[in-house]
């Protein structure tokens, strides 16, 4: 199953099917559904009957704002991964998890970012509860690194780590 989630490419068509599994997800571990699937379908429903006029803006618009979507939820479906098996202090497995993100976090919005910044401090902190203090390190380092690049070294974000 976890080979399946590699090869996820964020399909178009799948935007309202990852919303619905996405409140079976939340559902199944007591989280408050996502209750916004519906407006999924009618966004599809508006763009694609525009006129002869702008309906391939309309349609262009919608693509993106689908695909982001798409990254959205499935992200969101890896981290849910994640802090389950962080709660079940099953340490590797949310490594795994949160690795995951991290590689999807780089190729959506790049190597600097503070989405990247973030899944780096998570990393960090795992490896440190799994006693890998060299990795952790390193791990936490580009963090800070990040964190100091994008928001600036006195943030209250840097300062925490």
């Amino acid at each position: 199953k976890d080979d399946e989630d590699e090869k996820q490419h964020y399909p178009i068509e799948s935007v309202q099917n990852q919303y619905i599994e996405m409140d079976r997800l939340r559902n199944a571990f007591g989280m408050a559904s996502t209750s916004s699937h519906s407006a999924a379908s009618s966004t599809y429903s508006t763009a694609g009957a525009g006129g002869s006029t702008g309906s391939n803006y309309s349609k262009m618009q919608y693509q993106s704002s689908s695909r982001e979507e798409a990254f959205m939820l499935y992200i969101q479906k890896l981290v849910l991964k994640a802090e389950t098996h962080e709660q079940s202090q099953n340490w590797p497995t949310a490594l795994y998890y949160r690795n995951k993100i991290l590689v999807k976090q780089r190729e959506w919005y790049g190597l600097d970012t503070i989405e990247t910044a973030d899944t780096l401090n998570k990393i960090g902190l795992l490896l440190t509860k799994m006693g890998e203090e060299f990795s952790a390190m390193t791990a936490l380092q580009e963090a800070l690194f990040i964190r100091q690049k994008c928001l600036g070294a006195g943030h209250d974000t840097v300062v925490e780590t």
